[in-house]
């Protein structure tokens, strides 16, 4: 997941654009803790989502999570990933694939992005992704709402050898709390991460 990029303002076309019922009654019973824009996919061509961070223990509409994705922590330090860009993130996971569990996927993800496998898995906080744009050409990913699951969860053991290469993942250490908190962390990672360590 790359650095938020923040933009104007939906243009009054995508303003229009309905949002998926199911998606609207969810988020109409949460507050966001921060909102940022990004762009996603091919450089050449990147789909503009607009990120909506919020800490929750329920699950939005099954039919609408695309991904899951954790803060892992270790003690009292936390999993910090980089890009070969340097930029770092702290929420590692990826997408879900067909008939999989949410905890499926987060456990295979995490196994093969930064080989670490996971105990004491708890639901955190959710991000709503909303496309900003038209729907891409054969995009089989729900439009223009989705979801992507955040937990929390304990490493347990390091297994290199069962990573997968991932071209958005250089290097991942375990990082104390103070420090990875005055890390360029986007401000829905560094919101959800204060309130994890305030309870």
């Amino acid at each position: 997941m790359k650095p938020a990029n923040r933009h104007d303002p939906l243009s009054p076309a995508h303003q229009r654009q309905p949002s998926h019922p199911d998606a609207a009654t969810f988020l109409a019973r949460h507050t966001s803790l921060a909102i940022g824009d990004e762009d996603w996919g091919d450089p050449a061509a990147p789909a503009r989502l607009r990120l909506s961070w919020y800490c929750t223990t329920a699950a939005p509409p099954p039919a609408l999570v695309t991904s899951v994705r954790a803060i892992v922590l270790r003690g009292d330090a936390v999993l910090v990933v980089r890009e070969p860009s340097g930029t770092p993130y702290i929420v590692p996971g990826g997408r879900c694939e067909p008939g999989e569990t949410a905890e499926a996927t987060l456990r295979r993800e995490i196994l093969e992005e930064v080989g670490w496998t996971l105990d004491a898995i708890q639901p955190l906080g959710v991000i709503h992704l909303r496309n900003l744009g038209p729907s891409p050409p054969g995009n089989p990913y729900p439009y223009p709402d989705a979801f992507q699951l955040v937990c929390q969860a304990h490493a347990i053991a390091h297994h290199p050898e069962a990573m997968v290469y991932d071209e958005f993942v250089a290097n991942s250490t375990f990082t104390p709390l103070a420090e990875a908190r005055l890390l360029p962390l986007r401000p829905g990672e560094r919101a959800l991460l204060d309130v994890l360590f305030a309870r």
